[in-house]
């Protein structure tokens, strides 16, 4: 819709050595691509509460978009709506809800999704070649 971020929330479950590696890589991106973003970093060390409360606080904030990273979604479901609801854009990896409405896109589940249609496709046709459908 062509408005650019100028502050983002970025919510971690656990810091561990590769959720560090990502929020790294996504300021480096930012910063490559000239975008003067202010990220906002939140561990919620594990903590469904502590990821709402961060959540809670990034609508609050009216950051301009929001990144979550290895939280599953229904820790957060309300606060989704919320942030949908206040028009902030929601981007996760590997939230584990590739259906998920409130969420704009998630980058984990979805080549599981994939091999899931792949699989159904192969186990079809080949009930079709034998001429059975069971």
């Amino acid at each position: 819709d062509g408005r650019t971020a100028d502050l983002v929330g970025e919510l971690y479950t656990l810091l561990d050595e590769n959720e560090v590696s990502i929020g790294r890589w996504l300021e480096q991106a930012a910063k490559d691509a000239g975008l003067e973003w202010t990220f906002v970093t939140v561990d919620a060390k594990g903590d469904q509460a502590q990821a709402q409360t961060a959540m809670s606080s990034f609508i609050t904030r009216k950051v301009d978009a929001i990144i979550v990273v290895v939280v599953p979604a229904i820790w957060i479901n309300a606060q989704l709506e919320q942030a949908k609801a206040a028009g902030i854009p929601v981007v996760g990896n590997l939230m584990f809800a590739q259906f998920e409405p409130n969420i704009a896109v998630d980058y984990g589940p979805l080549l599981d999704h994939d091999t899931l249609l792949l699989t159904h496709y192969l186990m079809s046709d080949q009930q079709a070649r034998r001429g059975t459908d069971r």
